[in-house]
């Protein structure tokens, strides 16, 4: 009796063991197939471009150029804005010339200061000055050209964005084009790979029952091998034209991008 008991426990403790090993399992695929699933989303043409002119980085370094002509055209307004300079000054002195010359200036001298004591020995004697000082500029031909100039480098940069963007927008639309091109070779590459191992399957069957020699069996083999071939550099070139088109978008490469049916005109 103690003998079944523990046989029956044992039991239940494989059958939880593998309950376990089967949801980690069920658990894990359905990570790795959401994850696919979320890296194999498909991709509008409209989308791409979007995200392309908001992410690469030559159109980003076009807009910043640009907003930088921008910047130094603004710097260039000072040629019509007014100049002011504004300086202090303060002397203190017991000079008996000087402490005499600085009452003069200003102005107030009285009767006491012709006293012969205080013109030989005169006390500390302090003289401020202020003055503010405005200019404004009438004509200035260096910063009119200047100005002119900057203004040019404005036209420049914002037609290099311009074209900088038509560029990125055309390297998109043919990167998705290539893209699915070579996801429609792989479909057909696919299709003609199973129709062709079924075709060797066949001819193996018939040479098993002496119906046919060994090299046509290996004339099949060449064929299966050679549509594997073009097969794996359909794949390739699905991710090749995938990189490319993460690349123009500024995202980072390495993941397959689904395409949207794309009618060409």
């Amino acid at each position: 009796m103690h003998a079944s008991s523990d046989r029956y426990f044992c039991a239940i403790k494989l059958l939880q063991m593998k309950r376990d090993f089967l949801g980690l399992l069920f658990l894990t695929l359905g990570i790795s197939v959401s994850a696919l699933a979320q890296e194999m989303a498909p991709l509008k043409l409209d989308e791409a471009i979007e995200t392309a002119l908001k992410n690469n980085r030559e159109v980003i370094l076009a807009s910043l150029e640009q907003e930088s002509s921008v910047a130094k055209f603004r710097q260039t307004n000072a040629v019509f804005l007014p100049q002011v300079n504004l300086s202090y000054t303060a002397f203190t002195t017991n000079n008996p010339l000087n402490a005499f010359g600085f009452k003069l200036q200003q102005q107030s001298i009285t009767q006491t200061d012709f006293d012969p004591r205080l013109l030989n020995n005169p006390s500390a004697t302090q003289n401020f000055m202020v003055k503010a000082e405005v200019n404004q500029p009438l004509i200035n031909m260096d910063m009119i050209y200047a100005r002119k100039a900057a203004h040019e480098q404005i036209d420049l940069y914002s037609y290099k964005t311009k074209r900088t963007k038509e560029y990125v927008t055309f390297e998109v639309h043919k990167a998705y084009e290539q893209l699915q091109l070579a996801h429609d070779a792989v479909k057909v590459l696919t299709e003609a790979l199973r129709a062709v191992n079924s075709i060797y399957a066949s001819t193996n069957q018939r040479f098993e029952k002496g119906f046919l020699q060994k090299s046509d069996v290996l004339q099949v083999q060449v064929q299966v091998n050679a549509m594997e071939s073009k097969l794996a550099e359909a794949k390739s070139n699905v991710q090749n034209a995938s990189d490319y088109l993460s690349l123009l978008m500024g995202a980072k490469s390495g993941a397959i991008v689904l395409t949207k049916t794309l009618l060409l005109k």
